[in-house]
């Protein structure tokens, strides 16, 4: 039952050895970034030092192929989270060559994205782990459809508080461009 505590139980590999502890190092970093003041040397640094790990991390996670021995759900978003990063850091360079807050706040959304499939990520490596050293496997159709129902739930939750914000620093602005913002969040005004 203690065998969860030991290291060998979360890495199988070097390289996975290797992703485990930038995965950490960027739970830890990306908060910091994440909820740390905007726009000042200090966040450009470790944003562009998370980007790089992150980039790391989800390569090296498209080649570890430990647990199913063959490419799996995790595989899957590897790829989605450097479909989030990438337009995250373009973005701001964008902004960064015009000025148009429409840009930042795309950046702002991307990385908060990118941020919350890290967090989603390690929540179900953790969860699947778990469940199946402690519980056994035959709950684990339960465990999932449990965790697809919360990474749901908290993905509507999150863009939600999104749309709600980032509209209103647009208001604020005085920026007349809502494009990609739903309809019925602009005839709010809460």
């Amino acid at each position: 039952m203690s065998d969860w505590l030991s290291w060998q139980f979360w890495v199988d590999t070097a390289p996975g050895a290797l992703h485990f502890l930038l995965a950490v190092i960027c739970l830890v970093l990306g908060a910091v970034v994440l909820f740390s003041r905007k726009g000042n040397s200090r966040h450009r640094v470790l944003g562009s030092i998370w980007l790089v790990l992150m980039i790391t991390v989800n390569t090296s996670a498209l080649s570890m192929y430990e647990i199913s021995g063959r490419p799996n759900l995790f595989h899957f978003f590897a790829v989605l989270s450097l479909a989030t990063i990438i337009p995250g850091y373009v973005s701001v360079r964008r902004y960064a060559l015009t000025g148009r807050t429409e840009f930042l706040i795309a950046h702002r959304v991307w990385m908060s994205w990118g941020y919350f499939g890290l967090v989603a990520a390690g929540t179900w490596q953790i969860v699947t782990r778990l469940v199946h050293t402690i519980i056994g496997p035959g709950h684990f159709d339960t465990v999932l459809s449990l965790l697809i129902g919360l990474t749901v739930l908290a993905s509507w939750a999150m863009n939600r508080y999104l749309n709600r914000s980032n509209y209103r620093r647009l208001e604020s602005t005085g920026n007349s461009s809502l494009a990609g913002f739903p309809p019925s969040e602009h005839a709010r005004k809460s």
